[in-house]
């Protein structure tokens, strides 16, 4: 039989020295290869099984997921004495698709992440305003602020785990003269790092 050697090889010959594959191969033996294809094309990890045949070695670091997304507000949306959730309508930024905007407007996480968000939102009546944070249905974050000029506005921000699919919006209540929210000034940057 002829000797063929490596580099030689071509087509359907041609393939990864391991196992290509979502589920782990078990005990296969020290040094053999895994490519674990579990997270989907773009995000697979090459593994080397350790000496004692016990578990999995990761080679090299892994690949640093993020995002950021970014959105204002380019339609003025009535205020009130109650919560209202702030549609920032203008989507800027957004590659992962986290963004739905309307009446329920929503970040939803595409993976677990560390997330860190930051709006502001304003309106042209002074008084108070109120500013909360909602992660999934519960409020995490609050801030209040006072001002006696003729507009008024409010910023704050919000740092949180997140698992995939976990959503986060802000919401907004007034008092004093209530009025609409002034488009310029009413915006909101999100950025997040996958944990997994």
């Amino acid at each position: 039989m002829a000797e063929i050697e490596h580099k030689s090889i071509t087509g359907v010959n041609l393939h990864v020295p391991g196992y290509q594959q979502a589920s782990d191969p078990g005990a296969v033996g020290a040094g053999k290869f895994w490519i674990d294809t579990t997270d989907g094309a773009g995000a697979w990890i090459a593994k080397v099984r350790n000496a004692g045949d016990t578990g999995w070695e990761q080679v090299g670091r892994p690949v640093l997921q993020m995002g950021v997304a970014r959105a204002t507000q380019t339609s003025v949306q009535s205020l009130s004495t109650s919560w209202v959730r702030i549609n920032f309508n203008s989507v800027t930024d957004d590659p992962d698709s986290t963004i739905t905007t309307g009446s329920s407007w929503v970040f939803t996480a595409p993976y677990d992440c560390v997330f860190n968000g930051f709006a502001s939102v304003g309106r042209g009546n002074a008084g108070e305003m109120m500013m909360r944070w909602i992660v999934n249905s519960t409020q995490e974050n609050y801030y209040q602020a006072g001002q006696t000029v003729s507009w008024n506005s409010i910023k704050g921000g919000l740092s949180f785990l997140l698992s995939e699919d976990d959503t986060v919006h802000v919401e907004i209540a007034c008092a004093g003269g209530i009025s609409n929210s002034v488009t310029a000034w009413t915006q909101i940057e999100m950025t997040y790092i996958a944990t997994g």
